[in-house]
């Protein structure tokens, strides 16, 4: 089967399909996210008054919710 029961809110009884090719591809890019968000965050544990590493750590977590 190409897609694969997600719970969602609700709980079991509202269940929704979702494409595994999809979570595969969204697993992938958050995986990469938090490693970015890895390093933006040591740059700036290191060099506090840096604001560059803070920015991109910001921009990071945006994007990884969604926004």
């Amino acid at each position: 089967e190409d897609s694969m029961r997600l719970l969602i809110r609700g709980g079991p009884q509202e269940a929704e399909e979702v494409d595994e090719e999809l979570v595969e591809i969204f697993l992938e890019e958050a995986l990469e996210l938090i490693d970015a968000l890895e390093t933006s965050l040591q740059e700036w544990t290191h060099a506090p008054t840096n604001t560059h590493p803070l920015a991109a750590l910001l921009r990071t977590l945006h994007t990884l919710k969604g926004g």
